[in-house]
């Protein structure tokens, strides 16, 4: 494929959050090869806030996953109100049905992405999905692993790029910047105090006890006389309070009315993140801003922030370790049970 030829570019990239930051570079990729090609975008509704300021294409155009991934006439309605029909070129950035279509019925002439549980039949360029994608870390050797980052990177080199950068980044947001120093600024927390952000939400298989994250934050506030904000989104509102009632100093917690903008924005005032495994890792890792990453059924070569600034802690003896699986199906977690309130705190002051 001679990319130089390609004027009109259609990417598709209807993830969830996390998976979405980790595809940037991939997306900067094709603008840095043809910087002079239209570039349409389409990307998840709930994700604008995100998305709008990278300037990673000359037209965004979203779809609704939740209210229209299932509707043909609805798939079929959106790919022909897009700004171009007949796209010299599709890339598909997921693994959805959805976004086959999408690419199909806008009359790409080529349309390349991963052939992912035989959903690729209407790509005219089908790769080969990794064999380890959503398998238990115990069906295949390490060593044959790609972070999620490189993946996609892999698959717009074999359309014919090149990439410079592969760190995701993500552009800072000036409205954002001002909403965070004003949401800091009336929790008493100066811009010359240190910022520990606390992330515990995510499926509940990859959550670590809340009493656990309560008596880092304790420690964290206590012993290293730093300001801890407890973070998350509306779903994690319920959690956050329970580690706020199990703390004995209160922390800065989050109000979980942000939008996404803002809070990437609160992670990139931060000096530190310890999280689960879940989506504010990759938005930390694309700001620089460090993380403590805890993980359990999750498998950290894909999907650990990206990077050589980060830590990992992992038990990998742990019963199960690596399952992949939202729910745990055992009769303890063991995975993340395994990961110890004193490991984490020794992490986060060799950190400090």
């Amino acid at each position: 494929m001679n990319i130089l030829e390609l004027k009109n570019i259609l990417i598709l990239d209807l993830l969830r959050i996390g998976d979405t930051v980790v595809t940037f570079p991939a997306i900067r990729t094709v603008r840095e090869n043809l910087p002079d090609a239209h570039i349409t975008l389409v990307a998840p509704t709930d994700l604008k806030s995100i998305v709008e300021e990278q300037e990673l294409a000359d037209y965004i155009a979203y779809f609704d996953c939740g209210g229209n991934g299932k509707n043909l006439f609805l798939i079929w309605r959106f790919a022909k109100s897009l700004p171009i029909q007949g796209y010299d070129l599709a890339i598909v950035l997921d693994t959805r049905l959805t976004s086959n279509l999408i690419a199909f019925w806008s009359g790409a002439k080529k349309r390349i992405g991963y052939n992912y549980r035989h959903r690729g039949f209407l790509l005219t360029d089908k790769v080969k999905a990794p064999l380890y994608w959503n398998r238990p870390m115990w069906k295949y050797p390490a060593a044959e692993v790609s972070h999620e980052v490189d993946s996609w990177l892999k698959l717009i080199e074999m359309a014919g790029f090149r990439a410079k950068d592969r760190r995701p980044h993500i552009r800072e947001s000036h409205k954002n910047q001002k909403w965070c120093e004003s949401f800091l600024k009336e929790r008493n927390v100066a811009k010359t105090d240190t910022l520990v952000c606390i992330h515990p939400g995510s499926n509940t298989s990859y959550q670590w006890k809340s009493d656990r994250f309560a008596q880092v934050g304790d420690f964290i506030i206590e012993k290293l006389k730093v300001k801890v904000c407890v973070s998350g989104g509306p779903d994690d509102a319920d959690l956050i309070k329970e580690i706020e009632s199990n703390m004995r100093v209160k922390p800065v917690i989050s109000n979980c009315r942000m939008n996404l903008g803002q809070y990437t924005e609160l992670l990139r005032r931060a000096d530190l993140l310890v999280s689960v495994d879940t989506c504010a890792t990759h938005i930390a890792s694309a700001v620089n801003t460090p993380v403590i990453a805890l993980f359990g059924p999750g498998d950290p070569g894909i999907w650990r922030p990206y990077g050589e600034k980060h830590i990992v802690i992992q038990k990998k003896d742990a019963f199960c370790v690596g399952c992949k699986k939202p729910v745990c199906r055992q009769d303890k977690h063991y995975c993340m049970d395994a990961v110890t309130v004193e490991e984490v705190c020794k992490a986060v002051e060799n950190k400090l």
